[in-house]
């Protein structure tokens, strides 16, 4: 007899509880933000907040668009162990980029490493939506 194999597939509701219910305010919010910046090498942290949008930049790592496809799209990992950096990462779970459906729909997360810029746009109303977030 054939064994079937099954795979976990991941519904919205998953992300509201790890982005929304994790971080229920949004100071805490913010400081997983801020914390993904100290883990990706920054040692500049410039944060921006108007009545229409709020923007963390800082002076980290970044990540090229394959680096954004394998790690930054995969909740629940952490790349943040391959960063030159002789700090010890504050981060541990790999979620806090979650952090930002907390305060807003819509994050807009703009990347540059070696030249290259990667810039896309999470809404979390897809997400909320899908019964397998792997195919929004």
């Amino acid at each position: 007899m054939a064994t079937k194999q099954f795979f976990l597939r991941a519904g919205g509701g998953l992300l509201t509880h790890l982005g929304v219910g994790m971080y229920s305010s949004y100071d805490k919010a913010l400081t997983e933000l801020i914390i993904n910046s100290f883990d990706s090498g920054a040692t500049e942290v410039a944060l921006q907040i108007d009545k229409t949008k709020i923007v963390v930049g800082d002076n980290g790592a970044g990540m090229t668009r394959q680096e954004v496809e394998k790690s930054f799209c995969s909740v629940g990992n952490s790349t943040k162990r391959t960063v030159k950096s002789k700090r010890p990462p504050i981060g541990k779970k790999g979620i806090g980029r979650l952090g930002g459906f907390a305060i807003a729909r819509l994050m807009e997360v703009s990347t540059v490493k070696n030249g290259e810029r990667c810039t896309f746009t999470m809404d979390r109303t897809r997400y909320d939506k899908a019964d397998d977030i792997s195919s929004v």
